[in-house]
């Protein structure tokens, strides 16, 4: 736990125990003696001082340098987020979420948009009346062609549970 301690923090720029004391940690391997102090009481203010006005900078500087790091996270992050906008009556097909087998397929469907959500949340629905509450990344558009032989794909398979009654979907809020 020591040495977690004494480690500089990438964000912030400080260890632990600087940002907490004020001074930096020696590990064993690496303290050296001072000698002998002579004068305890000039040390003790010297401490003092350096508790005072040093410590209040460092902490700041520190919490600065992890809101930086924060946002420099959040930018590299949202630019590989994708904003999925289908329409009610889209055709979309779905990612299978269980483990796959090597060469299995990857999607099925196709199923069609019967509501959308707050929050990028959908109601999808297969040709037998099936219904699942999905969230959008997990789903991409169909694109259907003349040449296309279509698959026909099993009934739609719901972790949460199935939706036969529009009824029911209509007090839904994700």
């Amino acid at each position: 736990m020591l040495v977690l301690r004494t480690m500089k923090n990438k964000s912030t720029g400080y260890s632990p125990a600087e940002m907490l004391y004020g001074i930096q940690m020696e590990i064993p391997s690496t303290w050296k003696p001072n000698g002998t102090n002579e004068n305890e009481e000039e040390e003790f203010k010297n401490r003092i001082q350096l508790i005072k006005e040093d410590l209040p900078q460092i902490r700041e500087l520190g919490i600065k340098g992890s809101v930086k790091a924060k946002k420099y996270d959040e930018v590299r992050y949202n630019r590989k987020v994708e904003i999925y906008n289908f329409k009610i009556g889209d055709f979309v097909l779905k990612l299978i979420e269980y483990e796959q087998a090597k060469l299995e397929r990857v999607w099925e469907g196709p199923y069609k948009v019967e509501n959308r959500l707050d929050k990028g949340t959908y109601i999808i629905s297969d040709q037998f009346g099936n219904r699942d509450l999905v969230h959008g990344d997990i789903l991409k558009q169909y694109n259907t062609s003349t040449y296309m032989i279509p698959e026909v794909t099993t009934t739609l398979k719901s972790k949460l549970r199935r939706f036969r009654q529009k009824a029911q979907d209509e007090g839904i809020h994700a």
